[in-house]
This record gives C-alpha cells, sequence and structure tokens, in this order.
C-alpha cells in the first residue's frame, strides 16, 4: 500500500516524513491531473488505433478484391506508401498530440481492466472497413459509367495509353479523400489546436494533387477534372455518417 500526506501545518513535518508520498502542493489537483491525462491518452491511443486499422485493412481488402476485376491491385505500392506517411508520420501528431479536452472525462470511462480494444471500438473498426470497402467497391464495378471514363477492368498490365488509367485514380482519390475525412474528424474531437494541423492537412491535398496530375506511369494515375474530384470527395464524404454513429456507439 501508498500512505499520501499533505497540507500547510509544518507541524506536521514529522508525520509527512513517515509516509510514502508526499504531495508538495498540499492538494489533490496531481490526481485529477494524472486523471485527465490518462484518460485523454487512453482514448487518443484508440482513436489512432481506429485509424490505422480501418485504413491498413480497407486497403488490403480492396486490393485482395481489385486482383479479381484488374489486372493491377487497384491501389499500387507508390500509393500504399504515400497513404502509409499519412498513417505513421502525418497522423500520430493530429490525434494523441495536442491539448487534453475535458468532455471526454464525461463522455467515456475507462478503469485498469478497460481492454485498448475494447467490444464497442472493434465493432467501430469492422463498420468503418465495411463502409468505406462497400463504396470502393461499387466504384469499381459502376465507377466508369458515373465518371463517364473508361474502365480499366480490362487494361492490361504494361499498357498505359490516353484512355487508361482514369478509373484507378478515381479510386485512389476517394480513398484519400475517405482517409482524409476520418483524420480531419478525429482531430477536431481531441485536438483543440486545428488550425496549425489544418495546414498539414492542405500540404497532403496537394502532394496527393501532384501524384494524381504529374504521377503518370510511375504511380498508374491521371489527371482528373476538378468535378471529377468533387465527385471522389462527395463519395468519400458518405463516410461521415457512419463516422458520427460510431461515436454514438462509443458513448453509448
Amino acid at each position: 500500500s501508498i500512505n499520501f500526506s499533505f497540507g500547510n501545518d509544518d507541524d506536521f513535518d514529522i508525520l509527512k516524513s513517515n509516509y510514502s508520498l508526499t504531495l508538495l502542493d498540499n492538494s489533490l489537483t496531481t490526481f485529477w491531473i494524472a486523471y485527465v491525462y490518462s484518460t485523454n491518452l487512453i482514448y487518443k491511443i484508440m482513436q489512432y488505433i481506429n485509424f490505422f486499422l480501418s485504413t491498413f485493412f480497407t486497403i488490403l481488402i480492396i486490393n485482395a478484391i481489385g486482383i479479381f476485376l484488374f489486372p493491377d491491385m487497384p491501389i499500387n505500392l507508390i500509393l500504399i506508401i504515400f497513404i502509409i506517411i499519412i498513417v505513421d508520420i502525418a497522423a500520430p501528431p493530429g490525434i494523441v498530440e495536442g491539448n487534453f479536452c475535458n468532455k471526454i472525462l464525461t463522455q467515456y470511462k475507462y478503469t485498469k481492466k478497460t481492454p485498448i480494444i475494447d467490444n464497442k471500438l472493434f465493432l467501430n473498426i469492422i463498420i468503418q472497413i465495411f463502409s468505406k470497402v462497400g463504396i470502393l467497391v461499387y466504384l469499381m464495378m459502376k465507377g466508369d459509367n458515373i465518371f463517364g471514363i473508361e474502365s480499366d477492368r480490362q487494361l492490361e498490365h504494361n499498357v498505359w495509353n490516353d484512355n487508361n488509367g482514369y478509373h484507378l485514380t478515381v479510386l485512389f482519390c476517394v480513398l484519400f479523400f475517405m482517409i482524409l475525412i476520418h483524420l480531419i474528424l478525429a482531430v477536431l474531437e481531441v485536438n483543440n489546436n486545428f488550425v496549425l494541423y489544418g495546414f498539414n492537412a492542405f500540404i497532403l491535398v496537394v502532394v496527393q494533387l501532384c501524384i494524381v496530375n504529374y504521377g503518370g506511369n510511375i504511380t498508374r494515375t491521371k489527371p482528373l477534372s476538378q468535378n471529377d474530384l468533387l465527385k471522389c470527395f462527395g463519395f468519400a464524404s458518405l463516410t461521415i455518417p457512419f463516422y458520427y454513429l460510431l461515436k454514438v456507439i462509443m458513448i453509448t
């Protein structure tokens, strides 16, 4: 057991010396700060795990399904590396770091027995994955008709001309916007300093547009019109209701 002592009376100095831990600020604020810190940190870690696993398994499932529909993986290795940079470098500062939110204390209760991946978080991850995969698979089948572009389902592996590549580019853009929307919503919830992180999100969009417009045969992408990019963002935004629905599930 650990014994605590605190107080301003000098007469208690001898008693304090016999206790295991003495609070120098003579208050219980230390315990409250520790509780706030630990609760926020656990929640932020769970948010990042949700973001990481849903992104990872979405790419894995899409490429597994895409093998049967396209001659190439829909999300090739170079594009996967770009997404890994987002997940491993851009996401942690926004989700895990930042100021602590008092609203997390009232909405989420954790104990020392609470697992990092509990049933609610597992359900959250599964629904996030299937909501993203469902939209992307639909675009694999109907994206060429919706966007009025050439289908890449019959694209030969080594063929690259003016007509092909747009279908795969649409899939990449929708996936990118899904990841970016998920990341921004998570950052807005746990980080009060979004202005600084908003600049990071802007940089990611600029890099993504450079990949789309100038990647060519290296990244297997083709330039899309502004209207097509807005359509891609519209399809990606269909995942927003799932995010807030799952947030209600996490709270309840």
